[in-house]
């Protein structure tokens, strides 16, 4: 049973914000292209756009979970950000049961006169119930999804800021 008062499902929050040394166009084409992020983000089996504003995602986690959603973007203003929610077709597969919903924002604001990029990701989920809850309070103990989210963004990072400074010098 969980603490006292605790009602199912329950949601979970993460934000996490990177500084990008590239332009925010730059970095906003990067965020847009499935096929690149699937290869920088290890936790991503794979990305199938179905819809230009429809995705069906497959992701890895801890305990040899596989979690896949159905993504639809709500709202894209371009070098602003992007917006989406999942259907609640979500399934976690290998572990426990129920639908993990989740819904997200990412912010990009160009800084340092336009020559770098603040993004802003923040990223709600919702568990179904309370044994998805203690299953969560474990990946948490082992720093599981914040730590893998940290180094999917650094990763992108430095993807997007090799790439320019490559760029920048071959002109």
């Amino acid at each position: 049973m969980g603490p006292i008062g605790t009602t199912y499902p329950m949601v979970e929050t993460f934000e996490e914000e990177i500084r990008i040394a590239a332009p925010v166009h730059r970095v906003f084409t990067v965020w847009q292209d499935f096929d690149t992020l699937q290869q920088l983000v290890r936790t991503v089996e794979h990305v199938d756009r179905i819809e230009p504003q429809v995705s069906r995602w497959m992701l890895h986690a801890p305990f040899n979970l596989r979690i896949s959603y159905t993504a639809h973007i709500t709202s894209v203003e371009e070098n602003d950000h992007i917006a989406w929610t999942s259907e609640h077709d979500s399934q976690t597969k290998g572990g426990h049961q129920g639908p993990v919903s989740n819904t997200g924002r990412i912010e990009f604001e160009p800084v340092d006169g336009g020559e770098a990029t603040l993004v802003h990701v923040r990223v709600t989920y919702t568990l179904p119930g309370e044994k998805a809850q203690h299953v969560v309070n474990t990946l948490n103990a082992l720093g599981y999804p914040t730590r893998e989210i940290s180094r999917a963004l650094e990763d992108i990072r430095d993807y997007i800021q090799d790439e320019y400074r490559t760029q920048a010098t071959a002109a």
